[in-house]
């Protein structure tokens, strides 16, 4: 083979490894690094297709995560600390809160970017309060101290269980087939006022908000639930199907771009 060839077949090698790459999934994490719980993130996605990519986000400044997000199809707001009272008008409470005023801007800008795109979002504790708040609406600040509920949310150093109930006919019964189920849960704050945006899919005993979704946008994958789903057994209704709903939503966009 002279060096012509030798040339040829390289650039045709290259090209076709540039043409599988193009074709590759991405999907972006909010914060998947940090701890073993953070990476948790991860692996539960690529646990329905290893060869999905994903991309962590935590780290980069604002206009770098966005400019990465333009080049996935799907994304994850994570887990973490409380979003700063001040945006959703209870600025005076930041002393019952645990605030990460990068990871704020961070995640409100990854929101706003991905409305427009109509990206495809799974979002986890956390993430379900923020996006919330974007959309206009509210947070209890402190579950223990601002209501009446005797269901533990929160405890120290482990995730603790409880009931919830889910609204049927919702995307979310349709997801786990199920109308009820039991989940694990490790938060103080949840949902108060939900944005006008959205629509209730389920509930504790207690009255706290576990999940909810678009009222009308029936041609976005969104779904938001208070519970750690990354954390549970695959073999839950409430964990495995949403990762896998959540994932072949990802593919159709891909497809669809």
């Amino acid at each position: 083979m002279n060096k012509l060839n030798v040339i040829l077949v390289m650039i045709a090698v290259l090209l076709l490894l540039s043409s599988c790459e193009d074709n590759k999934v991405r999907i972006a994490i909010s914060k998947g690094i940090g701890s073993a719980n953070y990476e948790m993130y991860g692996r539960f996605i690529q646990n329905i297709d290893k060869e999905i990519e994903v991309v962590n986000l935590h780290g980069l400044s604002v206009e770098a995560a966005l400019l990465e997000l333009k080049s996935c199809s799907g994304l994850v707001l994570s887990g973490g600390p409380d979003v700063h009272p001040v945006h959703y008008g209870k600025d005076y409470d930041t002393s019952r809160c645990s605030i990460d005023l990068y990871r704020d801007s961070l995640e409100f800008a990854l929101i706003k970017e991905s409305d427009k795109m109509n990206l495809p979002t799974l979002a986890i504790c956390r993430g379900a309060q923020i996006i919330n708040v974007a959309y206009g609406g509210t947070l209890i600040v402190d579950i223990p101290e601002d209501t009446d509920s005797e269901i533990p949310h929160q405890i120290p150093n482990e995730d603790t269980y409880h009931d919830i109930n889910i609204y049927d006919g919702s995307k979310l019964s349709k997801i786990s087939d199920s109308q009820y189920g039991v989940v694990n849960s490790n938060h103080h704050q949840s949902v108060d006022k939900l944005a006008e945006i959205f629509k209730v899919n389920a509930i504790t005993n207690d009255g706290i908000i576990e999940g909810f979704e678009f009222k009308n946008k029936s041609n976005r994958f969104f779904m938001a639930v208070q519970w750690h789903p990354e954390r549970m057994e695959n073999d839950s209704r409430l964990s495995y199907p949403l990762a896998e709903s959540f994932v072949d939503a990802a593919k159709r966009y891909k497809k669809e771009k």
